[in-house]
């Protein structure tokens, strides 16, 4: 079973079956508090309990963010109601996936309040230009395109070959379950090397990459150390979250 975990084959038939949304190991909400711009500000220490004071992360409604293995989640919805604005790129090597997700959000009433919501804050500043993804750009004065949400995109990439984007594109990646899915993988480590290459190349230099795992820190750590460039010099934390509760039961997990 967890040997399939890393195969597109398992993963097409598993949304062609089951096609309903579904979280792994965390929602939005369990790891929002880890997602302050002041929070996920580079070279400086991480605290929860007090965050950094000068922080160089861009707001929310300027960040952009790549979220790596999306699957049929919510989380990138979730995070465009809490008002990251800046831009979405969901990525997933399942393209029946992200046929569905780009179904689902082309007729999404909560993007259409969105955009016009953002349409009126900018209807009378016409040097604005909305936001864009790393291919299509969108006219100057203008929110939005034919068919399309300039907020959240879903592209069919296969991280383990490599990212169709340019160097530092993004502020935030997103590697929820993902890196644990490619560790299932046959050229486990090496496939995890190519993924872990690749985001520190599309992140800015000011980035933050949050990957959430259920593997030991001993284990995990390892891929982020030895890279061969220096964009983790920011720092690396780890930080233990209470999985999320069944059936109203806290997990004490």
């Amino acid at each position: 079973m967890w040997n399939s975990y890393g195969t597109v084959e398992y993963w097409n038939a598993r949304y062609q079956s089951d096609p309903e949304a579904f979280e792994w190991f965390q929602s939005y909400k369990g790891i929002a508090h880890l997602l302050s711009p002041n929070h996920l500000t580079p070279n400086r220490p991480f605290s929860i309990e007090k965050e950094n004071t000068v922080p160089t992360f861009p707001s929310k409604t300027k960040a952009r963010v790549l979220i790596v293995g999306c699957g049929n989640s919510r989380f990138g919805e979730d995070m465009l109601k809490d008002g990251w604005l800046g831009g979405i790129t969901n990525i997933d090597f399942s393209n029946v996936v992200i046929d569905a997700m780009k179904t689902r959000f082309e007729n999404s009433d909560f993007l259409c309040k969105i955009e016009t919501k953002l349409k009126r804050a900018t209807n009378n500043k016409s040097n604005i230009v909305s936001t864009k993804d790393p291919v299509n750009t969108t006219p100057k004065g203008k929110v939005g395109f034919a068919g399309r949400s300039p907020f959240m995109e879903f592209e069919c990439v296969d991280i383990t070959l490599g990212l169709p984007y340019k160097n530092e594109t993004y502020d935030l990646i997103i590697c929820k379950g993902t890196m644990d899915a490619i560790l299932c993988s046959p050229a486990a480590g090496s496939n995890v090397s190519v993924m872990m290459n690749e985001c520190s190349r599309v992140l800015k230099k000011t980035g933050s990459m949050l990957v959430v795992s259920y593997g030991s820190p001993e284990n995990r750590l390892q891929y982020f150390e030895n890279r061969e460039n220096e964009w983790w010099s920011g720092g690396i934390g780890v930080y233990r979250i209470p999985k999320p509760s069944v059936n109203g039961v806290p997990s004490k997990g």
